[in-house]
Parts: C-alpha cells; structure tokens; sequence
C-alpha cells in the first residue's frame, strides 16, 4: 500500500472498533483503548495517511460489503483523519 486516501477511503468502508477497550503494553508504550478512540503514553503512532506523529487517535476496522469485519485490516488514524473519512462516506456510523 502506499498510504493515499484514495487507497484507503475511495472505495473501502471502515467502523470505529468501538469494541476495542483496554490497555496494551508494547515496549516503553502504553496504549489506552476505549471504545476504539485510544491514547499513546511513553511513545507515537504514525499514521499510513500523514507524516505526523501523534499520540492519540482512532482505530478503524475495515468491513466487507455485508458489513462483517475483514480480518486484519485494522488502521489507526487521527480525528482529522476520521472526520474527513466520515465525511466523505467511508466510515460507518
């Protein structure tokens, strides 16, 4: 993938992973889930759609036609991100 929106949210659809909920270790990081929004503590997040580096997001879950999930096609994204994403149609409300 090379990380384009159209790649990602032209013909795609994606939910919130509202079912996602917790809290992960992962090295010197701890990442904080509620609900699919999450915080970074101790490290960042980049993006596939932005060269920023941020410490709190979204997790999106890419769903097929039939509205099931797609295994393993979990991205995280910003909220502005998200709110363009939504926008245009892509994300499920």
């Amino acid at each position: 993938m090379d990380g384009s929106w159209d790649e990602y949210f032209a013909t795609r659809k994606w939910r919130v992973a509202t079912e996602k909920t917790g809290t992960v270790t992962d090295g010197p990081a701890t990442v904080r889930f509620l609900q699919g929004g999450f915080t970074i503590e101790g490290g960042k997040f980049h993006s596939p759609l932005s060269s920023a580096r941020g410490a709190s997001g979204m997790l999106l879950q890419e769903v097929a036609a039939d509205s099931t999930d797609i295994p393993g096609s979990q991205i995280a994204v910003g909220v502005v991100t998200l709110r363009k994403a939504r926008k245009s149609g892509a994300v499920l409300r």
